[in-house]
């Protein structure tokens, strides 16, 4: 079943007349808990191909997840590609940024943002409809002014080794 909603956008005025908040969200089951040959690091990402004054990136994971640190930032540059791989992108396009990421304070996790006035409100109405309280969630922040564009920014963090 696929449970995707999209808006689309008609012309307007450009620059802060025409500013605009874009949110982008992904529940993802079964994701890979422990590492496998070739594939040792968890991580999520997301593509920036517009102009982004502040990029707000948020992962909550289950509480049974457990990582030994903040995901680390990696941001892929894309500059002077026709066409932009960001399932696939290149290492050696990873830019020298030094952007980090954050664990959130509280169980629950405090969310709140200046940046998005009811913002909370957001997160509750989505743990709301998977009927999963945000207590169950560890959640981590990542937070850019102007982010390079055209890039993939992803949060990548080891995977834990299988118990024996």
């Amino acid at each position: 079943k696929d449970d995707t909603l999209e808006f689309c956008l008609n012309g307007g005025q450009i620059g802060n007349l025409g500013a605009f908040n874009c949110f982008f969200g992904d529940v993802v089951r079964g994701y890979p808990r422990y590492a496998s040959p070739g594939d040792s690091k968890g991580e999520f990402g997301s593509t920036v191909v517009l102009p982004v004054e502040t990029m707000i990136f948020d992962v909550f994971m289950h509480r049974s997840i457990r990582i030994p640190a903040p995901p680390e930032v990696v941001v892929f540059g894309h500059a002077g590609y026709h066409a932009v791989d960001s399932l696939n992108p290149d290492e050696d396009s990873i830019l020298p940024l030094v952007e980090k990421c954050s664990e959130l304070p509280g169980n629950p996790a405090v969310v709140a943002t200046t940046h998005i006035p009811n913002y909370p409100d957001l997160i509750q109405t989505v743990c709301r409809r998977f009927e999963r309280p945000l207590s169950e969630f560890v959640g981590y922040r990542m937070l850019m002014k102007y982010p390079p564009m055209p890039s993939t920014i992803r949060l990548r963090w080891p995977l834990e080794q299988r118990p024996d």
